[in-house]
């Protein structure tokens, strides 16, 4: 019995990290064939992608999470799903308008379809992803991401086209996933209006999340593509290490949604959460500031300080982070969509008035600048959503 305990807590600790091995084993390929140069501007391409998915893929995610548990019936299951996919897929088309206009002004063409396929594929990822992470259906997940790593990895040796290899891989294996989630369910697929949680959900994910994300472009602009690559490899490889937190917080998050509304339940299990999140926080903060020293290493052949700051203040950053998945998951179990976009949005304005300062002043401290507020941007985050957990529970 306590090796069957073990090798399920084995597989949620690898389904939940198979993203961030993917991204950096992907990298580092990328790196070793074509060089840190494509590798920057693909992982600012893919950065971008990911931002998108917040509005298309990622709030909706969040209700299949929090909804698909409190469901016995298969059949109720996958029509929840559905309606979900259904919503984000009519978000999607929604934007694609905006994405082909600007990137008309803006860009090329080619960046602007290597956009569009990127940006499909990791929001038609993100959907059977979380269906059976709301399941608990680890080996199957984990399965499913080791085919799209393995397809992937042929093409980019076969092609050398790093975002063609990328986007394939996960549109043919989400859509045949999807495909399976409905086969023999009796299920019927109905195109629903988007609701406004899922929008709310995903607006505050979009504006939480692409503060990391949008280091990368941003290292881009205003360093080169060759320090972005720096820097998207080692995000890539500090989130693989920060996996143990993440995991706990995903696997204990349908309990959560299970617990509904009782709030003394609530408290105690977010209590244990804490510790947990807590302990490995501290673990992970000392060997990813290890990492930073080595990959800096490894891909300059020197240490530079500011280099090594502004990955240290990243880091810090991250730690804060994970520190509020706990109040944010009890947040997400209650739909209290409202109350996580009001702290996000307070966030999101301090920390792009404070982008838009800094690339309008310019300097060779600037990027060390950004680190400074984003650091700042998660503390902040941290206060206020412990303070709205603790009035809801209080209730």
């Amino acid at each position: 019995m306590k090796a069957l305990i073990n090798f399920e807590k084995l597989n949620v600790v690898i389904a939940t990290g198979m993203p961030g091995a993917y991204k950096v084993i992907v990298f580092l390929l990328i790196e070793i064939l074509l060089g840190a140069i494509v590798l920057g501007q693909t992982a600012s391409l893919f950065s971008m992608a990911q931002i998108l998915a917040f509005f298309t893929a990622i709030g909706w995610s969040s209700l299949i999470l929090v909804r698909l548990p409190k469901l016995n019936v298969r059949k109720a299951l996958v029509e929840e799903f559905n309606s979900l996919f259904s919503m984000g897929m009519i978000v999607y088309c929604g934007l694609l308008p905006v994405i082909l206009l600007v990137g008309y002004y803006f860009f090329s063409l080619e960046m602007t379809v290597e956009f569009i396929a990127l940006s499909i594929a990791w929001s038609l990822y993100q959907f059977p992803r979380h269906y059976l992470l709301s399941l608990k259906d680890y080996f199957k997940l984990i399965v499913l991401d080791l085919l799209i790593l393995v397809f992937t990895l042929a093409l980019i040796l076969g092609t050398q086209n790093p975002i063609l290899s990328i986007s394939i891989p996960f549109i043919i294996s989400s859509l045949v996933a999807i495909y399976l989630i409905n086969r023999f369910s009796g299920a019927c697929i109905r195109l629903k209006l988007p609701e406004r949680k899922g929008i709310e959900f995903g607006f505050n994910n979009f504006l939480s999340g692409g503060l990391v994300l949008s280091i990368i472009p941003t290292a881009q602009y205003l360093v080169d593509a060759e320090f972005a690559g720096l820097i998207s490899l080692f995000i890539a490889v500090t989130a693989v290490s920060l996996l143990i937190p993440r995991a706990i917080s995903l696997s204990q998050l349908p309990q959560l949604a299970k617990l509904g509304h009782d709030r003394l339940a609530l408290l105690k299990m977010s209590q244990g959460m804490h510790c947990q999140i807590s302990l490995f926080n501290w673990i992970t903060l000392g060997l990813n500031i290890l990492i930073a020293f080595i990959l800096s290493l490894y891909l300059t052949g020197k240490i530079y300080p500011i280099e090594i700051v502004s990955m240290c203040l990243i880091l810090t950053a991250t730690f804060f982070g994970n520190k509020t998945l706990v109040y944010f998951n009890l947040l997400m179990v209650n739909e209290s969509s409202h109350k996580l976009l009001v702290i996000t949005i307070k966030i999101a304005v301090i920390y792009f008035c404070g982008l838009v300062s800094i690339v309008l002043v310019g300097s060779q401290f600037s990027f060390l600048a950004l680190t400074i507020i984003f650091l700042f941007c998660n503390i902040y985050r941290f206060t206020l959503a412990k303070k709205m957990v603790g009035e809801l529970l209080c209730q």
